[in-house]
């Protein structure tokens, strides 16, 4: 999860997060200042040939 949306969050949400998961806030400011994207956009598809 970016910084960004991390900070956004209310610490109870925080917690509640935290009580099912381990979230990996990173810091990708720059990325997001200079390319205006978010980390959803850096993923990579996969595209598979069809199974015939």
């Amino acid at each position: 999860m970016p910084r960004s949306a991390w900070k956004l969050l209310q610490s109870v949400q925080r917690g509640q997060i935290e009580r099912h998961a381990h979230p990996v806030v990173v810091n990708i400011d720059h990325l997001e200042r200079i390319g205006g994207d978010s980390s959803r956009c850096m993923l990579a598809e996969v595209h598979l040939p069809t199974r015939h």
